[in-house]
């Protein structure tokens, strides 16, 4: 009796003998290469049933995914003319009708077929087309299109236009933001652009879902974490973009407590000038800054302790033996002195230990002065009883030297000064009052000796 013939034994079903758009695309999928001879394919077969759904929309994803199988077979798609043919029918192609349609088939495609999917919309409906759909896309799809691009200098100047067309017109997306980060920092708009707190924090706000999730994560982390990003944000310190910076952090609703808090400790350690304006006004809670100081007298800071505990600690510790070797400890003077001197020292080491992990050493050099009193700066004062001035610089914590007139942001006198603008009358603590004649930074010879 003759075996009935077994499933492995049975030929595939022919592709190009498909009766739907459904059934053509399960058998693409599941056919490792497209045989056109032996016997031939029925390319025409192929084609009537591609222009036959062309226009039906609840087809199309089956439609776009067999046309890219067809398409990443080289050979197949030019056997078939496909680009020649798809360009003939494409006013009637329901995905190509529709932008928003293709954006969301291009965004499920499977990652392989999406580059024969774009080469395919490329020939069929030109550059213009392809890049300002994939710029409503998510960025992972972005790549795609540039390299399509690339050998044409005309599109690839296109594709960089229409994303500097958003932020020109204040309406990026984070998948915009998140192209200008990774582009060469060589791009003359690159910073520029960048520097758009206020939009930026618009662009985060928004409510997203699916792949365009992924870009406004990064951006987010990238704020609160990332300091290159924050200089860039800031325009590299920049006091006008970094005080938009400041304002959004403060109050428009995206970030929590302590995302807010971590994000304004972190601007003041990039540039410690803008201290004065992290603080909340006089009617708010002050914010608590981690305090700065030169590095010149960090240094001075950390040799002071190392010495305490290198030199000084040890000789008490001799001290305290030498005078338990004297008898009595009840009637030892020597003994009560060392124990005394041993509360100082702890006392003091852990003040300075506390000092050193509170502190942050700055140079100065990131500040730039304009027409506000900040830390890093040299003031103008000119007294209203008599008119004559007095210059006075406002350096970090650590840095009174009342002989140079240099004082700490931390002084009352400087506290009066902080955040006054030039022309600005003040009273100081001695009860005179003055105004704010003149800003300047700091002269290269103090930059020089405060850097340690």
């Amino acid at each position: 009796m003759t075996a009935a013939p077994t499933t492995a034994s049975r030929p595939l079903p022919r592709w190009d003998e498909s009766r739907s758009i459904a059934e053509l695309e399960g058998r693409l999928t599941r056919t490792e290469k497209l045989v056109l001879a032996d016997p031939p394919a029925n390319l025409d077969a192929v084609k009537a049933l591609l222009n036959r759904d062309a226009a039906r929309v609840d087809l199309a994803p089956s439609w776009c995914s067999a046309v890219a199988i067809i398409q990443r077979e080289a050979a197949t798609a030019s056997e078939l003319n496909l680009a020649d043919y798809l360009k003939e029918i494409c006013d009637k192609v329901a995905a190509w009708n529709n932008v928003d349609l293709f954006v969301t088939i291009s965004d499920k495609m499977p990652t392989k077929l999406v580059p024969a999917w774009f080469l395919t919309t490329l020939a069929a409906k030109g550059g213009d087309y392809l890049i300002d759909a994939t710029l409503r896309m998510p960025y992972r799809l972005w790549g795609v299109t540039e390299k399509l691009v690339a050998a044409d200098p005309a599109l690839k100047e296109h594709f960089v236009k229409q994303i500097k067309l958003a932020f020109k017109e204040e309406k990026p997306s984070a998948d915009h933001f998140f192209w200008l980060w990774k582009a060469p920092k060589s791009d003359p708009d690159r910073a520029t652009f960048l520097a758009k707190p206020y939009v930026l924090f618009k662009v985060l706000r928004k409510e997203l879902k699916g792949n365009y999730l992924k870009s406004q994560r990064e951006l987010r982390r990238l704020l609160l974490s990332d300091e290159s990003f924050q200089r860039a944000l800031m325009l590299n310190g920049d006091e006008t973009v970094s005080r938009d910076l400041i304002n959004c952090a403060r109050r428009l609703p995206l970030l929590d407590a302590d995302e807010r808090q971590a994000l304004l400790v972190r601007i003041c350690r990039l540039y410690p000038y803008l201290t004065v304006f992290v603080a909340d006004n006089a009617n708010r809670k002050r914010l608590t800054i981690v305090p700065q100081t030169s590095v010149r007298s960090f240094q001075e800071l950390q040799k002071r302790l190392q010495n305490l505990i290198d030199v000084e600690i040890p000789a008490n510790e001799d001290d305290i033996k030498t005078a338990k070797g004297h008898g009595d400890l009840s009637e030892n003077s020597e003994f009560k002195a060392a124990k005394e001197r041993q509360r100082e020292l702890g006392k003091l080491r852990f003040q300075l230990e506390q000092q050193v992990a509170e502190l942050r050493a700055t140079d100065f050099a990131d500040v730039r002065v304009s027409n506000v009193v900040v830390p890093g700066c040299v003031v103008t004062l000119k007294y209203t009883e008599d008119d004559h001035t007095e210059a006075i610089t406002i350096l970090g914590l650590l840095d009174n030297d009342p002989d140079h007139n240099c004082i700490s942001y931390g002084t009352p006198l400087a506290k009066t000064m902080l955040g006054k603008e030039i022309g600005e009358t003040i009273t100081l603590p001695n009860n005179k009052t003055a105004v704010i004649d003149a800003l300047a930074p700091l002269p290269p010879e103090l930059l020089a000796a405060l850097k340690g």
